[in-house]
């Protein structure tokens, strides 16, 4: 009978268990990174100081080092160290991606208010809050000290410090900058002024505003961007107008996503990352303006998605892909938000769910694109109850946080991060192994769009 159970935890999941499952993995993914990866330049925890943080205990945090920024790639397999598993940094591949940056210091905001809730009930987890914040704040003045061109625009570098001597050496990776990437900066800024209450929080507002100036000033340059550009641009314009309401920033958003779907053909593309993303952000605008022609956009590029999946596999499919199939973890992870949102937006859920749980199970879980879960939160811990109550009757099921199947990190020896991509024989219905490594680009990416879509299912 130990085989029966697991078989029917599995397949009794529903949406709202998969919304809890991904916002845990995001969370604890993130804090794991920040603090335990090395994949990146670290600096000493013993820089927050108690005045700056409203702290009394620090201990709990002294033996870690947080990132300052990112690199692009690294091992992630464990070992452990001063009993405490540690991330393998010996093969950290030291490019610095803008996009990966931003998205790390968005999560960490994000997450920031998340813990906030706990500020008169559990300071433990409060701890987390200030935190956060800092990290953000030396994240963000990093990137504006050490990640900019000579024009002041931010750009990809690759560190070259030779680990002798304290100080910090970047080199240019790519003389070419991204709109997308200033905009994201552009949103950590803001979003930063919203939640720093030093002195100087008018200055990271200022700073993104300026941003803001340089996109109306070459707004005529936008219109020449790729489809795939345009669309991590309007995403990241979605993202600031929802934190700021600047009307100026919801007008070249609303011209943007207009003309992108005046001169780009809104159907399946090929690119499932690219399709999910326009779907996406047609959501985004449509929760932003409240206007009905854009969820009847979202609707249309999502019948198009749907048409996508097969229930005799459970799983979705390129058009184009014959016997072997490879899939991203980007893909998987965005059709399995726009699924959940657009069963929200709509009366009659029922057509989505199958396609929620199927993809989540067979995609997602069963492929091996992510090899370990963090584990359930214990019982004494106030995550493992409504309202974080920690009174008995309002225990949550482990089924919110973690599928039975999945091992935990202790036990897999692998970071909870998702790899690349997977490759599926569609005449075998075996999924191969796949190479495990991290990567910050998509892994930072799929984390943020996590938190941000489900935050509000969590009240903050």
């Amino acid at each position: 009978m130990k085989y029966i159970g697991p078989f029917f935890r599995l397949n009794s999941i529903n949406k709202d268990n998969i919304k809890s499952q991904l916002f845990h993995l995001s969370k604890e993914a993130i804090k794991d990174i920040i603090f335990n990866s090395k994949c990146g330049i670290t600096f000493p925890l013993k820089d927050i100081k108690a005045k700056d943080i409203f702290l009394n205990d620090i201990n709990t945090f002294k033996s870690f080092s947080p990132l300052l920024c990112i690199y692009k790639k690294s091992d992630c397999h464990l070992y452990t160290l001063d009993k405490k598993l540690s991330w393998d940094d010996s093969s950290h591949r030291k490019n610095i991606i803008i996009s990966s940056n931003a998205y790390m210091t968005l999560s960490l905001m994000e997450l920031s208010n998340y813990f906030l809730k706990f500020k008169s009930t559990y300071p433990k987890k409060f701890y987390l809050n200030p935190i956060y914040i800092f990290i953000a704040k030396k994240q963000i003045d990093f990137y504006t000290s050490y990640l900019r061109n000579p024009e002041g625009v931010f750009i990809d570098k690759k560190d070259i410090s030779n680990g002798l001597t304290s100080e910090i050496m970047l080199d240019v990776k790519s003389k070419d900058f991204k709109f997308s990437d200033q905009a994201l900066l552009m949103c950590t800024h803001y979003k930063f002024s919203t939640l720093y209450k030093g002195k100087n929080s008018l200055e990271y507002k200022k700073f993104s505003f300026d941003i803001l100036k340089m996109f109306l000033h070459f707004k005529d340059e936008l219109y020449n961007l790729s489809s795939k550009e345009l669309n991590k641009l309007i995403l990241a314009l979605n993202i600031f107008y929802d934190y700021s309401k600047d009307i100026k920033a919801y007008e070249l958003l609303i011209d943007l996503f207009e003309f992108i779907c005046e001169n780009h053909v809104i159907n399946y593309s090929g690119n499932i990352t690219n399709s999910c993303l326009l779907c996406l952000n047609a959501i985004m605008l449509y929760k932003n303006s409240k206007l009905t022609k854009f969820k009847d956009t979202a609707l249309k590029m999502y019948s198009m998605l749907q048409d996508l999946f097969i229930p005799e596999y459970g799983m979705f499919f390129k058009q184009d892909e014959k016997k072997e199939c490879n899939f991203y973890s980007t893909e998987i992870i965005l059709y399995i938000i726009n699924s959940i949102l657009i069963c929200d937006l709509c009366e009659d859920s029922k057509p989505y769910d199958s396609i929620i749980e199927d993809v989540f199970k067979h995609q997602l879980i069963e492929s091996g694109i992510i090899a370990s879960w963090p584990a359930v939160p214990s019982l004494d811990d106030p995550e493992r109850y409504k309202n974080f109550s920690l009174k008995a009757d309002d225990l949550i099921d482990e089924t919110n946080f973690k599928m039975s199947s999945m091992p935990t990190p202790e036990v897999a020896q692998i970071a909870p991060v998702l790899f690349k991509k997977v490759s599926f024989n569609k005449k075998k219905r075996t999924f191969s192994d796949t190479k495990q490594c991290f990567y910050s680009d998509n892994n930072m990416f799929i984390f943020f769009i996590i938190i941000y879509c489900f935050k509000h299912y969590f009240d903050f």
